[in-house]
């Protein structure tokens, strides 16, 4: 048996993009792919190529720390089912949660400026409901209460529990600002104060008009409730959380713990059809850069969700 080996060789790196022409076969297999969605996106009434709002800078997700796309996420999720309940006659959120590991993809410029319903959709697009009756794929909205140390446990999940278990596990908030002190955090008392923005400040820019709800070096009350937003995939996580020593209890408005076969009975419903239209995680970031930064203005304001924009902010550093 003869032996060979490899005894010199070359890398060179080819750019893809678009001046390479894409093969036949796969071509038409994508477009196909792309036709039976479109189908699927007319109730909508969108196409995977739909533009939706615009961005002259991008849009990125930062590993275990505040981001404008984690912001941006989470600031979709309180406006979306906010606007749904007080159209039902209900509450606003006080706050929303969205955990950095359901965020898949960041949102670019590009060379249109243009973010279409695809690059949306790519952002959050994980998740299936166990309700196999809904039409739409995606992970469904959650409509929860928890109390003032719960709120504080979830806080100090994202920014303490986070760093030793996974960047997937940070979390994204909007409605909220919090004090954090590393120095406590080995004790899990690193997150010192809550505060808490007015309902219709969705993008968190107002801190002359925090509300201190949480703070640690002083009596607060722990009896009052806080409407949470989150995912399906979030709530199931605070068991995981609690099961670290950071016990979170979902609650009904009422402040009864909510038991974890029935979660889906806290589903958002988007619509007044009987039975539940779940709300969509991408579809309340669909709904709030069409209806606050749509193509046709100016787009995601830099001023707001850019480097050092107003929205940005939410988790400050104390010693």
């Amino acid at each position: 048996m003869i032996l060979r080996k490899v005894v010199k060789y070359a890398f060179t790196s080819i750019p893809v993009d678009d001046r390479i022409r894409g093969d036949k076969n796969v071509q038409t297999m994508v477009e196909a792919y792309h036709a039976y969605i479109n189908d699927g996106l007319a109730g909508l009434g969108m196409t995977l190529d739909s533009p939706v709002s615009r961005t002259g800078f991008a849009l990125e997700l930062s590993s275990l720390a505040e981001s404008s796309l984690g912001d941006l996420a989470a600031d979709a999720l309180r406006t979306a089912a906010t606007n749904i309940s007080l159209a039902g006659g209900g509450e606003a959120y006080d706050f929303s949660v969205v955990a950095s590991g359901v965020i898949r993809d960041n949102l670019y410029p590009g060379s249109s400026g243009l973010i279409t319903f695809a690059d949306i959709y790519n952002v959050l697009p994980l998740g299936i409901s166990p309700d196999t009756a809904q039409p739409l794929p995606g992970y469904p909205l959650m409509s929860l209460y928890v109390t003032a140390p719960d709120l504080r446990n979830i806080c100090e999940a994202a920014l303490t529990l986070a760093p030793a278990i996974g960047s997937d596990y940070y979390l994204n908030f909007s409605g909220l600002k919090v004090e954090f002190n590393p120095g406590y955090a080995p004790y899990f008392q690193g997150v010192r104060r809550v505060y808490r923005y007015p309902a219709d400040d969705f993008a968190c820019e107002n801190d002359a008009a925090l509300e201190l709800i949480i703070d640690l070096d002083a009596p607060y009350a722990a009896s009052g409730l806080y409407r949470c937003v989150v995912d399906l995939y979030a709530l199931q996580m605070m068991g995981a959380v609690t099961s670290q020593g950071l016990e979170i209890i979902p609650r009904d408005q009422s402040g009864v713990p909510i038991n974890p076969e029935a979660y889906m009975d806290y589903r958002i419903d988007a619509g007044s059809d009987p039975g539940i239209q779940e709300l969509k995680e991408w579809q309340a970031l669909l709904q709030y850069l069409g209806g606050s930064f749509p193509s046709i203005g100016d787009g995601i304001p830099e001023d707001v969700y850019g480097a050092g924009g107003t929205a940005l902010g939410r988790v400050a550093t104390v010693f």
